[in-house]
């Protein structure tokens, strides 16, 4: 091992992922169809199988026009969300899901943002893991009061709770929505699967655990992809169904468009490879857009904090630099950058068009006891749409 993968494996080890041995990549068989799966014990290996969307249900919209533009607006759910049903099939027999890591779950959404927000030509997107939401309540006083935190645009979460004990049985993505006054959608990383304490506290029923987009504009083109390169947390120290994602919506803002992406990489001591990986096939499915796109979230880079000159010899970051993405918070020095103990710099905004205005980043001296990661936020210039 050399030493920067040492290195990394024990910042890591100290942040919110297992520890582990090394995982070997593995390909489906040949003739193999849909996505393989990794249920062996000891340690998961890398599988690595064509992009799961999990089922049609994901990407149904209903059709409006905004701006005078055709939009498929997400079609949101009318009430409260009922806490007792699971978004995962898989979620009612654990033990007799055929894959452990890609699920049939549907897409949860509410609407609580005014009908008509006036259009801008600039957005803030602020980028936060809320670890579970442990400290929901403080985080909302914090958004709301605009004292540490800038008035935002778009929220980009990850680790957000639904229906756990940990976090008293509330709907995180839900409740923030309807504060602040935002629209929202919210896709499963994990269905959390019962356990007494260990690694991320004790689950009293099975529950989920995933991310969210929140905004003011209306949310559409709304999809869930579940990485093609995944480890199986099944039978690990915190057992769960699912696997990495990341959830994509764009944005309506007048005539202007903008895809903006929730996502949450791979994060054992030694997954490098996944890391790679993920980050290669976000970065692939963000050139499809036709139109601006921002990238925002925990990419447990255990190792950018070493390359504050952007020489690309980090593995998490290297395949978005090298398909020309932009890091919002280049300009800062690195020891202003911390988003996890020790110095870690594992948070972070990309965009595929230029930024505006100061980067931001709230230290865990300005938000204490907030999260185990930092907020940060940038200013993003908006595309229009064409004609």
């Amino acid at each position: 091992m050399s030493a920067r993968a040492r290195l990394a494996a024990l910042l890591l080890a100290a942040c919110d992922g297992p520890a582990g041995h090394g995982h070997e990549l593995s390909r489906p068989a040949a003739g193999a169809s849909g996505p393989a799966t990794t249920t062996t014990r000891g340690a998961p290996r890398l599988t690595t199988a064509a992009t799961s969307r999990e089922g049609p249900s994901l990407t149904t919209m209903a059709t409006t026009a905004t701006g005078g533009q055709p939009f498929d607006e997400f079609p949101y759910d009318p009430g409260p969300p009922d806490l007792d049903a699971r978004l995962c099939d898989e979620a009612a027999d654990p033990a007799g899901a055929p894959d452990k890591i890609f699920l049939h779950c549907r897409l949860e959404g509410g609407s609580f943002a005014p009908p008509a927000v006036a259009p801008r030509d600039e957005l803030v997107v602020l980028a936060w893991n809320l670890e579970r939401g442990l400290q929901i309540d403080g985080q909302l006083a914090a958004l709301k009061a605009l004292d540490e935190l800038p008035a935002v645009d778009v929220l980009l979460l990850g680790e957000v709770d639904r229906g756990c004990s940990r976090t008293g049985g509330r709907a995180i993505a839900w409740e923030l929505a309807e504060a602040l006054q935002m629209n929202f959608v919210f896709g499963v990383e994990f269905t959390e699967l019962p356990r007494e304490g260990g690694p991320g506290g004790t689950i009293a029923s099975t529950c989920e655990h995933g991310n969210a987009i929140l905004s003011r504009y209306p949310l559409g083109g709304v999809e869930l992809v579940r990485h093609a390169a995944n480890r199986s947390w099944y039978d690990s120290a915190e057992p769960r169904l699912g696997g990495r994602m990341f959830l994509k919506a764009d944005l309506a803002v007048g005539t202007s468009r903008l895809a903006v992406y929730s996502l949450h990489f791979e994060s054992g001591a030694l997954d490098g490879a996944y890391r790679t990986a993920q980050a290669t096939e976000l970065a692939e499915h963000g050139l499809q857009q036709p139109h601006r796109v921002v990238f925002g979230g925990d990419m447990n880079a255990a190792l950018y904090f070493l390359d504050p000159g952007g020489d690309r010899t980090e593995e998490t970051t290297r395949p978005l630099f090298d398909r020309g993405y932009l890091d919002a918070h280049r300009s800062l020095p690195t020891d202003q950058r911390t988003t996890h103990d020790p110095g870690l710099v594992l948070d972070l905004i990309f965009s595929s068009g230029p930024f505006t205005s100061a980067p931001g980043l709230c230290s865990f001296a300005d938000c204490p006891d907030l999260s185990d990661h930092a907020p940060i936020w940038a200013t993003v210039a908006l595309d229009s749409e064409p004609p």
